[in-house]
Parts: C-alpha cells; sequence; structure tokens
C-alpha cells in the first residue's frame, strides 16, 4: 500500500474507527458519464453569485425584486429534501415577494419552474405533490397570515 494523506477543510467529518471498510465517492464537474452527480441538483444548478442565471432561473426573474433574491430561492429550494420543504420556500417566495400574484402559487406552471433546482435525490417531487403541500400548508396556518 502506498501512502496517501488528505487534508479535509470545513464540513462535518465522520471518523469510523470500526469500520472494516470506507468507500467515498468524490465526484467534479456535477457529473459521471453523463449523469449527475448524486446530491446534485437537476439540470440547472442555483447559479452562484457571478455566475449568469441560466434560462430555467431567468424564467422565475419576473417574479422576485432582484437577482440576488433569486440566487437566494434557488439555493434554498436546491436544500429541499421532500415537497413539503418546496411548499414552504415557495409560499415564502409568494408571501415576501409583492410581484408574485395572488393564487399563483397554487397553478402547476409555476410550480414546474422550480422543479429544475430540486435535487434529485428528493423525495416525492412532482407539481401535484408540492400543490398538495402548499394547500395544506395554507391550511394550516392562522388566518390572517402571508398575503
Amino acid at each position: 500500500m502506498s501512502d496517501i494523506q488528505i487534508n479535509i477543510y470545513g464540513d462535518n467529518n465522520q471518523v469510523l474507527p470500526n469500520a472494516t471498510k470506507a468507500i467515498q465517492n468524490i465526484y467534479v464537474g456535477g457529473s459521471v458519464n453523463g449523469t449527475l452527480a448524486p446530491g446534485n441538483a437537476k439540470q440547472a444548478l442555483a447559479p452562484e453569485a457571478g455566475e449568469p442565471l441560466s434560462p430555467e432561473a431567468q424564467k422565475l426573474l419576473p417574479y422576485v425584486k432582484d437577482e440576488q433574491s433569486l440566487r437566494n430561492y434557488l439555493h434554498r429550494i436546491g436544500e429541499c429534501k421532500t415537497a413539503r420543504d418546496v411548499a414552504q420556500v415557495i409560499l415564502t417566495l409568494q408571501e415576501q415577494e409583492r410581484k408574485v400574484p395572488a393564487g399563483e402559487e397554487l397553478k402547476e406552471r409555476f410550480i414546474n419552474l422550480f422543479l429544475p433546482f430540486v435535487l434529485e435525490s428528493a423525495k416525492g417531487m412532482t407539481a401535484h405533490n408540492i400543490y398538495t403541500h402548499i394547500v395544506n400548508l395554507k391550511a394550516s396556518r392562522p388566518r390572517g397570515a402571508g398575503k
């Protein structure tokens, strides 16, 4: 065996002293053989500051006050692990951004604009599931909350 030194900075690290085997897959560039690396968003990853917005991201720009707000929402969507999480972010956007017409958050066309930014491994990511969670979240809020 050869000696290998790996330096890890930041994040959470787990040491497994009793493990008999450990495998770590490291993907650079977001894809392996044309498929997306585990844990990455689908096609249109949330753009970092300074990067141009993808065509998918630009479709959401009319609903927010500025590009930075959009990047923040897309980053939050990219961290969602369930349809309920996505519904919560969409409701937050609808409540905080004055450019989103009332009822727009319930339209399939609007919900579909967010799907390219959802993690591939996230559970139940269909427009219908997200719609159901939006309705349930709105119903569970006290009267007068939001718009």
